[in-house]
């Protein structure tokens, strides 16, 4: 966007009013509510120029006294009922300040080129001399606005007849709209012809970036006084501040809640992980489980066939010790009766062994193997002899069916059956 050009003109006024000469001094020198509240920086800092001096604290401020010099050195004088000065304000956008650097700043060099060319292009067409007092303010909000106290001097016929130079803003105006006009002919007003020559001066002499800005006819805006501006101004910043903060709080709301949505997320996650763990846990415990009771069935059940195998066992050998114990209640007289004989045989002499008990030791032949093997369990040495005598008596009659160990006697209890031999109890 290309930067503007603007001039703003009122006429001041005598006497103590606000647009007085008074009025603007006390401004100037910050001393009135206004300045105050718009003041944001050091008003020593402010470029100021009089005839009077130059900066705030050396009279560049003291208007009335510029005033009054400039009366004195032009000879001029004043009308009751006219102004005795202008106050033009030489407008540029503060952007095209701020290209070369800070534009509150009077060390920024298009700063002190704008304070200039204002200057000289007042005294343009008001006249040599004509400026009284310029100012920059750099301690308020605003930039790229050269105060401007012009008093242009004219020749002026009085009734006498006699011309005396006279301060007089209206025909410096005229001129200015009629110089205007060869540029413009649509052109009406001086305040137009102002707005116009202030542009073209700035294309000339500043930047022909510069442009003049719209006139009042084609935007019918109304001027707004700079306090009612700054006041709106102030309002609407406010307002701006607040939709901004409101803003700024729901963006903050926001990135809380995506914030806390992420956290929430990642903490399903870690739980979804934890979860698969703790299944996978329990799936293997589980296996492991199986695993464990199929071997502790397959363990009980060969426990239980071992048992059942040792039951069995237990029956047959109860079987076994009962077929025993009858064996033994069987072949206990026997038992009873050989020790007899071997206690009579150990007593008898060699011939009644051969002779004398011959028929006893063959009926009692037939059960040595029995009675060896379920009772005694060794044998006996008396017994070992008797065998021998019987072979003896056996070789010696070999037809006695009683004198061989495989005879009746033996054959009927190596069956079981009761043994009847006379004798025997």
């Amino acid at each position: 966007m290309a930067p503007k050009a603007a001039i703003r003109m009122a006429n001041l006024t005598h006497g103590n009013g606000k647009r007085s000469l008074a009025g603007t001094q006390r401004h100037a020198k910050r001393q009135d509510e206004v300045s105050r509240k718009r003041s944001i920086g050091d008003p020593l800092q402010n470029y100021a120029w009089s005839k009077a001096g130059l900066g705030m604290a050396n009279g560049g401020c003291d208007i009335i006294r510029a005033h009054q010099i400039h009366l004195e050195q032009t000879g001029a004088g004043q009308r009751a009922n006219s102004a005795p000065a202008m106050h033009l304000l030489a407008v540029v956008s503060p952007a095209w300040l701020l290209e070369t650097g800070d534009p509150r700043e009077t060390s920024n060099p298009r700063v002190k080129d704008l304070i200039l060319e204002a200057q000289l292009w007042a005294e343009d067409w008001c006249g040599p001399g004509s400026v009284f007092h310029v100012r920059y303010d750099t301690d308020e909000r605003g930039a790229g606005v050269v105060d401007i106290l012009v008093a242009p001097v004219r020749m002026q016929r009085h009734k006498t007849g006699a011309e005396r130079p006279t301060i007089s803003g209206r025909k410096a105006r005229e001129e200015l709209l009629a110089q205007e006009r060869a540029f413009d002919p649509a052109a009406t007003t001086a305040t137009a012809a102002m707005q116009s020559s202030w542009a073209r001066w700035c294309q000339a002499h500043l930047d022909p970036r510069i442009e003049r800005g719209t006139p009042k006819r084609l935007t019918r805006r109304e001027h707004v006084h700079a306090e009612v501006y700054g006041q709106i101004r102030d309002e609407v910043r406010e307002e701006l501040r607040a939709s901004l903060r409101a803003e700024v709080r729901e963006e903050l709301a926001r990135s809380e809640v995506e914030a806390a949505h992420k956290l929430a997320q990642a903490a399903i996650e870690r739980l979804n992980e934890e979860v698969a763990r703790h299944k996978a846990k329990v799936a293997s415990a589980r296996s492991r489980f199986y695993r464990a009771r199929a071997t502790s069935q397959a363990r009980l059940r060969m426990f239980s066939r071992q048992l059942k195998k040792l039951e069995e066992g237990r029956a047959s050998m109860e079987a076994e010790q009962a077929a025993l114990r009858r064996a033994r209640e069987g072949s206990d007289p026997h038992l009873d009766h050989l020790r007899s004989l071997i206690k009579a045989f150990e007593a008898a002499s060699p011939a009644d062994r051969a002779h004398g008990t011959r028929q006893a030791i063959a009926g009692s032949l037939a059960i040595h193997k029995d009675l060896e093997r379920l009772v005694l369990g060794k044998k006996h040495p008396t017994f070992d002899a008797l065998m021998d005598a019987l072979e003896a008596a056996w070789r010696e009659n070999p037809g006695n069916p009683n004198l061989h160990p495989g005879g009746r006697a033996a054959s009927s209890l190596s069956r079981g059956a009761p043994h009847t031999r006379p004798g025997y109890p």
